[in-house]
Formats: C-alpha cells, structure tokens, sequence
C-alpha cells in the first residue's frame, strides 16, 4: 500500500550515399526506452539526426543532420530510429515508410535536450493533424513537445492515427495547446487521436506516459479512440486542464456503417481539471477502466452508448479513486429517456468515490454511482461510497434491469439517501427491496482513509481500516489493486486500495 496519493500528478545498406551516418557515443542502436515502465526495444537499424542547424541535402548523419523531420521520415527504412535535436519545428509531420513486425520506424527526441513539434502559424485544413500517420505502421514517436496547432474553422489534431494504421506506439510525449477556437458545439480537437472509419480497424496501440494539458478541444477530446479501434492500452498518462473529455473511447456511424471501438484497456492515468467526463465510454465493447485517479471533473467515468446506434457493452470499470467531480463518480447508461443506447453488462467493481457532486444540475443530485435508463445488468460490488452531507450514494430506476449489488461500504457525514425511481430512501433494508442482494453492505461504518482533507487527501486505506476483507471475489475483478499490489491478500478488501 502506498502511503502517499501523488496528486499531479506524467542499416539498411543502401542510403541516397554510401555513407552509414555515425552512431552517437553511448546510445543504443534503434533503443526505444520508456522512462515510466523501464521497457527497452532493440530494434536493429540506422540512426539519423535532425536539427534545426541542418540541411535537407546532408546525409544524416550526427555531425551532417538533416533540417527537417519530414525529410528524415522518407529516407528511413523499418528497424530505423530518427534522433531530433533540441529547437522547434515547425512543420506538419508526416509518416511515409512503415517499419515493420520487431522493427519499428522510431522518431525520437535526442537524450537530454528538448525537441518540440509546433503549429504555430500553420493553418489547419478540416480535420487535419500536426502529426500524422495514415500510411504506414509500426511507428513509434518518443519523448517530444507537440503543440500550438489551432484554428477556428478547422479541426486540429495534435497526433491522429488513421485509416486501418496499426502498431502505433506513444511514449512520454508533452501534448497542448491543440485548440479548436471557433464557436462553441460547432468543432473539436483532438490531443492524441486514433480514429478507425472503415471494417478494418486501427489496432495494436500503445499510448504510455503522455502528458496533455491545456487543449481547447471543443466537442473532442483530449485522447480519444472513435470508431475501428482495438487491441490498445492507454496507460500511465496525465490529463489536465482540457475541455470536455479527458480519455473517450466512443462508437461512430461511418461509411455507412457503424463501428465500435473494442478490447481497449485504460489504466494508472491521472485526470483532473477537464470540464466534462474523466473518462467517457460510448458504444465500446470490452473497454477497462482500472486503477485510474479521476478527480475535480465534470464527472468521473461515463459509460453507455451512442444515442440512436449502439449500447456500449462490458464496460469494466475497476480499482479507481474518483474524488470532487462536479456530477456523479460513475454514470452508468444514458440521461435520454428515449434511448435505447445505453450500456450493459458493467462491472463496477473495487472503486473509491469520495466527495463528488460538488456541483449537481439543476435537475437535483443524481448520486455518486448514478445507474441511468437503460444501465442494464450493472454489477456493483466491493465499492466504497463515500457521499457529501446532502449526497445521494446509488440512484437508479426501472429501467436499468437488474442490478446487482454487494459488498459495498456506503458512509457519509450527512443523511444515508439512494433513489430509486425519483423516490429518495434513507435505509439500506428498503433499499434492498429494489437492487439486490446488498445483504454484506454496511452503511455506517468509516471505511478509514489515511486522509481526508482537502489539502492533504489520501483514499488509500489506514492500517486500521475496516474496509479490510469487506469485499468479495467476483468475475472480473483484477489480480492487483490501484497500486500494482496484490489484490489477494487474505480475503478481499472494500475500495481501490488493497492493504498488505
């Protein structure tokens, strides 16, 4: 168990010469290196260099480097690694040569100095990326600034992925100031996009220790994966200060189909400070949220549908701390009442709320976990609920068919209050009348965090919590916890946080 909850938180042989640009002293050959997980790809190829001081008819080399990186992007050949010297570009980049399966082409910032990708001044064309791969895979962009790409009419992308693209792999990237500036619910932007239009999806995606920040992204999102997308992970990121949504992984109408984003994992990210959802799953099938830190959002996590198209199904939302989001912790289905596209089958399963609704609609409170019209076969287990003073714990309604619900800590400062149907219920043996079995729940017991003031919050668990061995096994609850700690020690505790 942590004891602190850090808050903020992120050759080929044959060349246009004969000549194998040098290797720079103490580098390895094509070595992509994850500062966040230590991970290291050797990747066999040569390396060349850019830099603001160079030419585009040079040879690459580290004492003869190109200019531009587009120019370094058309001679490169898979296994190849493209080092940036320190400055800016400003250039529109584009990949034209895949690597290939163990070989990745690698555009990577020069160790030790700070290489930045910038759109400044250039103009944005529908919807059009600063960093764009369309045409070729297995492609790995490491350690660079991209940013200042913005516009009122068009619709900027910091990075985008697209048309069927896979093995995109994206690695301690700063990401902002990726803006869409025009009239509001008219455009948006994208930090980092993967958008997948046709049967084939874009696929096999790696998005680990980013940071985006300070994106005016319109109705878009600061990570977003919308339509084909599958088999990606996006995990330890940092999201913060942004419009609208931190991570979406939402479904599509395209070319006269619908297409679903599936089998993605979103794990150990922090996001804070964007104006709607956290995190936002629409239309997905097999999407986990786990162990992420979610707080001062507009709301938590979101999971349903796209109206009109399609259910978002099994969405597994595990092992996360939501804190002081304006709406609800966790929305489960969808608020259109006409709607048929709302989510089923989620799991619920491990998570610590604490504190949101700061800022409930005019509508009322809608409750820290809020199970909407048609949040069908929603499963809630092993949660700690800990509401405000005029907080809601659980709503739900006729509509969300089934839920099921056990093992759960419901605490709060105030009046003990779950809806169901509008109508507002102040114990939990009513309570249990409507979702079912609720039999191991308790409603009066402080599950003991190590903190809980607001300056100094930490929801991980006092050695004397009593949280410990609340919780239950289920399926489809993870080997660890929030930390990467053993969740099976003993029997299961209650929340995000597994005491050792």
């Amino acid at each position: 168990m942590k004891k602190h909850l850090v808050w903020l938180l992120a050759c080929s042989t044959t060349l246009l010469s004969c000549y194998k640009p040098q290797m720079e002293p103490g580098l390895k050959d094509n070595a992509l290196n994850n500062s966040k997980t230590g991970a290291t790809a050797l990747l066999a190829g040569i390396n060349y260099y850019v830099s603001i001081t160079g030419d585009d008819a040079a040879d690459g080399s580290l004492g003869s480097p190109f200019r531009t990186i587009n120019k370094a992007l058309t001679v490169v050949t898979p296994g190849d690694t493209v080092f940036v010297r320190g400055g800016t570009y400003i250039e529109k980049v584009h990949f034209p040569v895949s690597g290939a399966k163990g070989r990745f082409v690698t555009l990577k910032e020069y160790p030790g100095e700070t290489a930045i990708i910038s759109g400044a001044g250039l103009t944005v064309t529908g919807n059009e990326g600063l960093v764009t791969i369309d045409s070729a895979q297995y492609i790995a962009i490491d350690g660079f600034d991209i940013c200042n790409f913005k516009s009122s009419s068009g619709n900027p992308r910091g990075i985008v992925v697209t048309n069927g693209k896979d093995y995109t792999r994206l690695y301690n990237n700063q990401v902002y100031g990726i803006n869409y500036e025009g009239a509001p619910q008219t455009g948006n932007s994208y930090g980092i996009l993967f958008s997948g239009s046709t049967a084939d999806p874009v696929s096999d995606i790696q998005v680990t220790n980013n940071t985006i920040r300070d994106c005016q992204t319109g109705t878009g999102a600061n990570l977003g994966a919308v339509g084909s997308v599958s088999s990606f992970t996006f995990s330890n990121n940092t999201i913060y200060n942004g419009e609208n949504i931190g991570i979406s992984v939402t479904g599509s109408y395209e070319n006269g189909a619908y297409r679903s984003p599936s089998s993605g994992t979103i794990q150990h990210n922090t996001v804070y400070n964007v104006t709607q959802a956290g995190i936002s799953l629409l239309g997905g099938l097999n999407i986990a949220a786990d162990a992420n830190y979610i707080h001062n959002n507009g709301t938590g996590i979101q999971a349903g549908g796209v109206i009109n198209y399609s259910a978002g199904t099994l969405n597994i939302l595990t092992n996360n701390m939501i804190w002081f989001c304006q709406g609800s912790g966790i929305a489960i289905g969808t608020t259109d009442a006409a709607s048929t596209a709302g989510a089923t089958n989620s799991y619920v399963l491990n998570n610590t709320l604490y504190y949101n609704n700061q800022q409930p609609p005019a509508t009322g409170m809608n409750g820290e976990v809020d199970i909407q019209t048609n949040g069908m076969y929603t499963n809630l287990f092993n949660n700690i609920i800990y509401a405000g003073p005029a907080d809601i714990f659980v709503s739900a309604n006729s509509t969300s068919s089934y839920p099921y619900a056990d093992h759960n800590m419901y605490y709060t400062d105030g009046t003990r209050q779950w809806r169901y149907n509008g109508a507002i219920i102040n114990d939990l043996i009513t309570w249990r009348t409507h979702v079912s079995p609720e039999t191991h729940s308790t409603n009066t017991i402080d599950p003991g965090f190590i903190n809980t003031a607001p300056a100094s919050l930490n929801l991980h668990l006092s050695v004397h919590s009593l949280a410990k061995n609340m919780g239950t096994e289920f399926t489809r609850i993870p080997a660890t916890d929030i930390d990467g700690e053993s969740r099976r020690v003993g029997a299961i505790d209650a929340g995000a946080d597994e005491l050792q």
